[in-house]
C-alpha cells in the first residue's frame, strides 16, 4: 500500500516538473504572408486592402484614415518578433506604406 503511494506521488512530481519545462510558442495578429504584403499597392481603396488581407487586429478608432497589422511571435526560446505593417488612406486611396 505505501509503494502504491509513493509510486503515485513520484508520477505527480515528474509529470508536475516536466510540464514546467514546455512552453508553448505564442503568435498573435495578423499573419500576412510576404505575397500578400508585396501585393498592397498605393492606390488601393481601404475595402480593397482589407479584402486582400483581412480585417486588421488593431482598430484606430480615432482615425479612420489608418489600417494597422500587427503580427507578434513569442517562441519557446528566443528572441521576440514583431512585424508592423501600418496603411494610410486619403479620400479611400492608399497614400503611403509603413512597414517594419
Amino acid at each position: 500500500m505505501l509503494l502504491r503511494i509513493l509510486r503515485l506521488v513520484f508520477i505527480i512530481v515528474c509529470g508536475l516538473t516536466l510540464s514546467a519545462c514546455y512552453h508553448p510558442d505564442i503568435q498573435q495578429g495578423n499573419d500576412l504572408p510576404v505575397v500578400q504584403n508585396q501585393q498592397v499597392k498605393l492606390g488601393m481603396s481601404q475595402e480593397d486592402v482589407i479584402t486582400l488581407l483581412g480585417q486588421p487586429v488593431l482598430q484606430n478608432t480615432f482615425d479612420n484614415n489608418q489600417l494597422t497589422y500587427v503580427y507578434t511571435d513569442y517562441p519557446n526560446h528566443g528572441d521576440i518578433t514583431e512585424h508592423k505593417l501600418l496603411l494610410y488612406f486619403k479620400d479611400d486611396k492608399l497614400v503611403k506604406i509603413e512597414r517594419s
